[in-house]
């Protein structure tokens, strides 16, 4: 017998004068209460925040002035820690929970404060990139790369204000690097376990007139096999399911004038992931293809005090799965899954008023889908759809003296299938400078459009109808609240804090009681506290532990939503030594969770689970690095959905060039 693998894991329903006061991370109330063994051990270095960040107001705000809990997660970072793909980059955020179906290229799904995988909206370089060509729209994360990346804003909270539909659980922000300076060239090699073998290439530089960035990134390796050995059939053994992907951007910015400047952005991803469609499937796989480019203009006027941005938005992807038949299973399938998502957007932000930071934001979005999925058992699927939205938003950012900072924003959307929904949102930010003390507060109001095969999907079986969409869905809405403390200790040379957060999310769209189609039937109650502590005890020395806490909860009956572990805690200590050299290690602790067991289709509880990494890096000359990374030290098993293996200990080094 074989079980049966969606390509999909579903969620709810599967069965100015600015001091350097903030911080890498802004989240509120309470001190962390961490083992005192850990804290003596590993007394680390408080590494500080950009002193701008754009996502969380789509206007460059000095941090110590947001309300938002957010966090930055800079290139260094990236490279000192060995990530190569997103998905490891995110596993250390606090707030998120990753879930991967497998190794790399795996299905991998973010939920953001117990929130859905599909109520996270992800931007890179402001492009909306979800799926939505999926069921429930929600993005897939493990096509990421991380070579052209400059950094990553990751917001937690609802900001549908200013970004619409997807924003219930926040908004992660991928911005790539920009060139400018020097032309320089960097080659990067790298092998390790699985038979992985990674190469990147990235050329930037600049003149008077135009920045440009270039950036190409292989990644390769064998792979696991994604099944369990209690899952695979009498007498199979275990087969590696590979991947490879080929991920290559461009970024040119110019400068027309000393007011006008244009840039473009071109981002082109292509994969090829062998999958286990049925248990240890020799020969499943699935292509991707994306695309991602966006043409900004930019124009100040009066003196900078109006300063106007035009972009034009594109999005595409492209996914081809095939299973033929093979000696474990006669049955044959192939599907095709295209969208595509264009989008105009105008954000105008008006600075002539002396504590007032006006912006009004203009956009129209239209998206499209076609899919069609077909098995030699006579089970087809097939979906055309498309649909458009108009929004609207208007922002202030006022500042009251240099303490009390409140940002308020209204939106209104109109959407040609649900209609019109405004959301809005406040939230003020209060600094104790003298006591190095910051407070923060917000509420807001959010919403997540049906996706467009839950409001026209079909499929039949042999000629019968098996689901039809619902063209009558309402969209999900939520009212979320959170407040916090951030506090400095030790004259600066440690900082914690936390925040209380609470969402109440209505007309969650789950399966009718056939299974046959979707409704607005449920609602979702999530409540929780993200803490954090760092220090720096000496140069060199950097530590940071985050603990979060999450109750998920259905509303109808008080049960764990699934894949939402209530506790997570992670750890990190580095050390910089002789300007040359940085080692350092890092620990991940996922608790207990609900899941849905992959044969019986029960729910059960998972067990929870520890990973330990190490990473290390030379500068053997100024332009020559070595470095080495081992992951999952204590070779933890993890299955995580059940059913889907995760890798083993595994060692990767290489060398880095620059020219």
């Amino acid at each position: 017998m074989h079980t049966y693998r969606p390509s999909y894991q579903s969620d709810y329903h599967t069965p100015g004068g600015i001091r350097r006061f903030a911080r890498r991370e802004t989240t509120g109330i309470g001190a962390v209460l961490l083992p005192a063994m850990i804290l003596a051990a590993a007394a680390n270095a408080q590494q500080r925040l950009p002193e701008t960040i754009v996502t969380a107001t789509r206007v460059a705000t000095p941090l110590e002035q947001t309300a938002a809990s957010v966090t930055v997660i800079t290139a260094e970072e990236i490279e000192a820690k060995g990530d190569r793909t997103i998905v490891d980059v995110l596993r250390r955020v606090p707030g998120l929970n990753i879930v991967q179906s497998g190794g790399s290229g795996s299905i991998t799904s973010v939920f953001m404060r117990g929130g859905n995988s599909n109520q996270t909206l992800i931007l890179i370089d402001g492009i909306e990139v979800s799926d939505p060509t999926t069921p429930s729209g929600a993005f897939n994360f493990a096509h990421l790369l991380t070579n052209n990346i400059e950094r990553i804003e990751i917001v937690r909270g609802p900001l549908s204000t200013i970004y619409g539909s997807d924003v219930i659980g926040g908004v992660i922000n991928i911005i790539t690097k920009r060139g400018g300076g020097p032309t320089q060239a960097t080659v990067r090699v790298e092998g390790g376990s699985f038979g992985a073998f990674n190469q990147a290439a990235s050329l930037t530089g600049g003149t008077d007139r135009v920045d440009f960035a270039l950036s190409v990134d292989h990644f390769r390796d064998e792979g696991i096999s994604i099944t369990p050995r209690r899952l695979r059939p009498a007498g199979v053994g275990a087969e590696k399911d590979g991947y490879e992907n080929l991920t290559a951007s461009i970024r040119l910015t110019g400068r027309l004038t000393e007011q006008a400047g244009l840039s473009l952005f071109v981002q082109s991803v292509q994969t090829d992931a062998d999958t286990d469609a049925t248990a240890e499937d020799p020969n499943s796989h699935e292509e991707t293809e994306q695309l991602f480019a966006q043409l900004e203009g930019r124009l100040k006027s009066f003196g900078g005090a109006l300063d106007q941005t035009l972009a034009l938005e594109y999005a595409r992807h492209d996914r081809f799965n095939e299973n033929p038949a093979d000696g474990l299973s006669a049955n044959f399938s192939r599907g095709t899954n295209d969208g595509v998502k264009i989008k105009v957007r105008y954000l105008a932000t008006l600075s002539t008023f002396a504590s007032h930071l006006l912006s009004f934001g203009a956009e129209t979005e239209s998206e499209d889908i076609e899919t069609q999925v077909s098995f030699s058992s006579g089970f087809t699927s097939a979906t055309t759809a498309d649909t458009r939205n108009n929004a609207v938003f208007v922002q202030d950012q006022a500042a009251f003296g240099d303490s009390l900072f409140v940002t308020g924003a209204v939106r209104i959307d109109d959407h040609a299938r649900f209609g019109r929904h405004a959301t809005y949102r406040i939230a003020p930010a209060y600094l104790l400078r003298r006591h190095g003390t910051k407070l923060t507060a917000s509420f807001g109001t959010g919403f997540k459009a049906p996706s467009l095969f839950q409001l026209f999907g079909s499929s039949s079986f042999l000629g019968f109808t098996t689901f039809t969409g619902n063209p009558n869905l309402k969209p999900e809405t939520s009212r979320s609240w959170e407040a916090g403390i951030e506090q400095d200790l030790f004259g600066g040379r440690a900082r914690v804090g936390a925040t209380y957060f609470k969402t109440d999310i209505k007309n969650l769209i789950v399966s009718t009681p056939t299974f046959t189609s979707v409704e607005n039937r449920s609602e979702a109650n999530l409540y929780g506290v993200e803490a954090f502590f760092q220090a720096t005890p000496h140069d060199g020395v950097t530590f940071r532990a985050d603990y979060t806490f999450v109750r998920a909860e259905d509303g109808s009956n008080g049960q764990d939503l699934l894949r939402r572990p209530k506790h997570k805690a992670n750890a990190a200590l580095d050390y910089a030594f002789g300007g040359k050299g940085v080692v350092g290690i890092t620990t991940t602790y996922v608790g207990r969770r609900r899941d849905i067991d992959a044969v019986t289709f029960a729910r059960i509880v998972t067990d929870d689970f520890t990973t330990v990494g190490l990473h290390a890096s030379y500068d053997v000359t100024p332009a020559l690095r070595i470095f080495g990374r081992l992951r999952n030290l204590l070779d933890a098993e993890i299955e995580d959905p059940d059913g889907f293996n995760q890798p083993g200990r595994a060692l990767f080094a290489g060398l880095r060039a620059r020219f």
